[in-house]
């Protein structure tokens, strides 16, 4: 019985041998399209993207010039990390299966360091930032990627020398800042008075500032109509 036993194994792994060489070559397959799919996605060569696939479908892809095969997301994208797509699998009629791939996505790409230590409320020009590359695997919209990005914002924080600046960490530069002398307009419903003021706070155009009025001296709130008027309303 023993030998009829090894026999009947034998023949089974043979039987079985093409369908599991088969399935390493569909996944090999997968991985491929996926991989293209990421570089495409973040216009990268494939050497500076790296993909860990935690869950691959055991489904054997079918093959040939009839099929097709496409990526996607139901995330917004571009994206780093732990994330799923779906591989479409259509023939010249319908679509054949949607299958499941569970990958981790980390990439190598140009980010913008701080030079130096930046204070907060810090206007950032070209000799504050470097242009390295470094390992990125999360937040990969908020990372601000080129000089430009940075230039000319102000710091909302502390930003340490050799750190990734993010787009979180920056804002616009205010359209009137503190201290500046401006035009205030008095307005009521039949009378507008023009008179001249001090700004108490930063502010940009459309939002609402404090302002002192040097002929009473008192403080009134405005709304910044450019970098040297606000307006005031009288009750």
């Amino acid at each position: 019985m023993r030998p009829r036993r090894l026999l009947i194994y034998f023949l089974v792994i043979m039987v079985l041998m093409p369908v599991i060489c088969r399935g390493d070559e569909s996944s090999e397959l997968i991985k491929g399209i996926v991989s293209l799919y990421f570089e495409e996605l973040f216009n990268l060569q494939k050497s500076d993207i790296q993909l860990e696939f935690l869950h691959l479908p055991k489904t054997v892809l079918p093959t040939g010039r009839d099929y097709k095969y496409l990526v996607e997301s139901n995330r917004n994208l571009p994206r780093l990390g732990h994330q799923i797509v779906w591989l479409k699998v259509t023939d010249k009629k319908s679509l054949v299966s949607r299958l499941p791939i569970t990958v981790d996505v980390s990439v190598n790409m140009n980010v913008v360091l701080a030079a130096k230590k930046l204070r907060r409320g810090e206007l950032i020009d070209s000799k504050k930032i470097l242009l390295k590359t470094r390992k990125i695997s999360r937040d990969y919209k908020n990372i601000v990627k080129t000089p430009n990005m940075a230039i000319g914002m102000i710091t909302k924080q502390v930003i340490r020398e050799g750190e990734i600046i993010k787009r979180s960490m920056l804002r616009e530069p205010p359209d009137i800042q503190r201290g500046d002398r401006v035009k205030i307009q008095l307005l009521s419903k039949d009378l507008v008075i023009i008179t001249n003021g001090e700004v108490k706070e930063d502010g940009v155009v459309g939002n609402k500032v404090k302002v002192v009025c040097a002929m009473t001296g008192k403080l009134m709130y405005g709304i910044v109509q450019s970098s040297q008027l606000v307006t005031v309303q009288l009750q």
